[in-house]
């Protein structure tokens, strides 16, 4: 992983990164579950920035990587399907701009707006003592379809 002979938590503190959080994350990217037990102890704030870091690797290296390859892997023997792939690729890329948007705008403040106490958060449900914010916290739960159920929309290319 790149830490030579230092221990996992001494890397993390150098480069001002929380140690359980980091495990966590890396936890739940290598197993696909997330222990609920260590839910209390693993800060939201450092969640989010985690987010906000891959949204920036996504978009600035990753993703225009990917697009590279893809682009210099089309045979010039298929020009007539060529701007078909490239276009749904674009098109898919655009509804994960979107949702990164709209963690950024939306649910990165409202989860900074619970911790510094604005809001009652609690690991089964986000609760407020308003309706209207409850339901916001329901309609989040939409915004992620689109990328795990990624269908584009019909276009003529």
């Amino acid at each position: 992983m790149g830490f030579e002979s230092k221990r996992i938590d001494c890397v993390c503190r150098e480069n001002d990164i929380d140690p359980q959080a980091f495990l966590f994350i890396v936890n739940f990217i290598l197993n696909g579950t997330i222990d609920s037990d260590l839910l209390p102890a693993i800060s939201p704030i450092a969640i989010v920035e985690f987010l906000q870091n891959s949204h920036d690797y996504f978009l600035k290296y990753k993703f225009p990587h990917i697009r590279q390859n893809l682009t210099s892997a089309l045979e010039e023997t298929h020009n007539d399907i060529n701007p078909a792939i490239i276009a749904f690729f674009d098109s898919y890329l655009e509804e994960v701009r979107k949702h990164f948007a709209y963690e950024e705008k939306k649910v990165f403040p409202y989860i900074r707006a619970c911790k510094r106490g604005a809001y009652k958060l609690q690991h089964k449900r986000i609760q407020k003592t308003s309706r209207r914010s409850r339901r916001k916290a329901h309609g989040a739960e939409k915004h992620h379809t689109p990328i795990l159920y990624y269908k584009p929309a019909q276009q003529d290319v």
